[in-house]
């Protein structure tokens, strides 16, 4: 018995030690995610930050310069060609405030810090639809109106571009910004805006076209 009162006196204290420290290296690793920044870029003396979005316009591949640069992600850039994520990105200089830069052979669309909008750029893939079907969770659409600029991303002309299933997790009112009850959406049309990118495209497959990543879609009738 005297030993195992021993050896209880020598854990106690142990174990009052790890729990401490523990606790301690919570609260340090939730102070880091606090204090993280967007990805930023600092371009002609000015700041840019991730806009979320995917410039689909990019037609020509030729970069006007490199991050060369780089600070914590906790930090903001301070010099020309600094980020707060890496060095060796392209970037080019678009227009209205925006600055796209190459990530995984993707131009992403940086805005500067002072334009932040709850518009989603022109330069970002859409297309308006006519919802056919939904479920639960899912529309399946087909599309009634596709942008010149966006034709290039489909393997076929509009009447020929099958079906395609969306998550209703994305949708929101012209209005008010809430969701919808999808079931009432059949026979209306909807706005959708993606990143672009798309799998189950080949017209012999009898799968609908999936988007990689909806940003948003919209209710407009």
């Amino acid at each position: 018995m005297n030993k195992i009162n021993r050896f209880l006196h020598f854990l106690l204290p142990l174990c009052f030690l790890v729990g401490c420290n523990i606790k301690h290296q919570t609260i340090t690793s939730s102070q880091a995610i606090e204090s993280a920044y967007p990805p930023t870029i600092m371009i002609d003396g000015t700041l840019y930050q991730d806009s979320g979005y995917i410039n689909n316009l990019v037609t020509c591949g030729t970069a006007d310069n490199m991050i060369n640069s780089s600070v914590n992600l906790n930090e903001l850039p301070t010099k020309d060609n600094q980020s707060n994520f890496g060095t060796g990105y392209e970037y080019q200089i678009w227009n209205d405030g925006y600055i796209n830069v190459k990530l995984d052979h993707k131009w992403v669309a940086f805005v500067r810090i002072d334009k932040k909008s709850l518009e989603i750029p022109d330069f970002v893939a859409n297309f308006q639809a006519e919802v056919l079907e939904t479920t639960n969770d899912t529309l399946l659409v087909k599309i009634t109106e596709l942008p010149e600029d966006f034709q290039f991303l489909f393997p076929s002309s509009i009447e020929h571009i099958k079906p395609i299933s969306l998550s209703s997790d994305y949708i929101i009112s012209k209005e008010d910004k809430k969701e919808f009850d999808s079931h009432t959406l059949v026979g209306k049309k909807v706005h959708v805006h993606f990143d672009g990118s798309m799998q189950h495209t080949q017209p012999e497959s009898s799968i609908p076209i999936q988007l990689n990543k909806i940003y948003r879609i919209v209710i407009v009738e």
